[in-house]
């Protein structure tokens, strides 16, 4: 798995290592070919993507310790040479699985899928609880997109014994955009 940050200024990669049991997330530069550990631990790691400003990486941590599999969002904040800034840091509770993974354009937090049936905010800074976003609905959300201004969510809904068909007048889209 590799993952490239949007507009970093160094140009680095992060990816997911294998070896055993352990899974370790390295960064390396552009051209070079060392990398280095940014940490390591028991599991897999997916969903692993960097923010808009290259500050944070967000990752699914799914940990198989004890039999059991147990996933949970977290952050790991690196800093401009690549080093890691603090510990490994876990924001959501553990659950049987995270997806869709999807970061604000401010780089605030990120947005999930849970099992729960709903799409969950995980803020960066750790003095904010996670959101639930969709706890309301009376289905599941089970899948999401983010609007690129990051103010909308839009998602599917299951309805019952039936279903909707929606027509979007294209009419007044410019006759330019048409072509």
């Amino acid at each position: 798995m590799l993952t490239l940050p949007p507009s970093s200024p160094t140009h680095r990669l992060v990816f997911s290592e294998v070896s055993g049991v352990q899974r370790s997330l390295r960064i390396a530069a552009f051209g070079d070919t060392r990398s280095r550990e940014l940490f390591n631990a028991s599991g897999w790691l997916q969903s692993v993507g960097w923010s808009p400003s290259g500050e944070h990486i967000a990752m699914v941590h799914v940990d198989t310790t004890g039999g059991r599999e147990s996933a949970r969002v977290a952050f790991q904040r690196v800093s401009a040479s690549g080093e890691p800034v603090g510990d490994l840091h876990y924001v959501s509770e553990r659950s049987g699985s995270w997806w869709n993974l999807r970061w604000l354009p401010d780089g605030r937090g990120v947005l999930a899928n849970g099992l729960d049936g709903n799409v969950w905010l995980f803020p960066v800074d750790q003095r904010e609880k996670a959101v639930c976003l969709t706890q309301d609905e009376s289905e599941a959300v089970f899948e999401f997109v983010l609007a690129p201004d990051g103010r909308h969510i839009v998602y599917p809904r299951s309805m019952p014994r039936g279903s909707s068909i929606w027509m979007v007048d294209l009419g007044e889209i410019p006759e330019l955009a048409r072509r």
